[in-house]
């Protein structure tokens, strides 16, 4: 199925401004006070209080699994990558992409629609 051109740029502007959000709210989370001049957020000298409690700041989880756009915004900005009503070889496939483009500090949780979860960075992490 062909998607509409106009709907592939309206869902990348959208994975760009999460992760423009994304990186406001980390630099919110962990700066006294924040200045972003981003393209769709503009903050000068913002103030966050009281600041998370957990250190050095509340993990970071992406939902998603589009390979060209939201995988890659997990690899980039993310601790955490969360995969809903997959099937256990779609969600081996995503592992494998990632585990191509991430570092290791992300982890990748996973909520297919059979009850089973799985920790890691490769198809072999995941539950049999």
């Amino acid at each position: 199925m062909l998607r509409d051109p106009s709907a592939c740029r309206c869902e990348a502007a959208h994975i760009r401004q999460m992760e423009e959000a994304v990186k406001l709210i980390v630099k919110m989370w962990t700066e006294p006070r924040t200045t972003l001049h981003g393209r769709y957020f503009h903050v000068e000298d913002a103030i966050l209080e009281p600041k998370p409690v957990q250190r050095p700041r509340p993990p970071v989880l992406i939902a998603g699994s589009s390979e060209q756009l939201t995988l890659r915004a997990v690899a980039r900005l993310a601790d955490a990558c969360n995969f809903v009503d997959a099937e256990i070889a779609e969600v081996r496939h995503k592992l494998a992409v990632l585990a191509d483009i991430a570092t290791p500090r992300v982890a990748i949780t996973t909520r297919p629609k059979r009850p089973i979860s799985g920790l890691g960075f490769s198809p072999e992490a995941t539950p049999r």
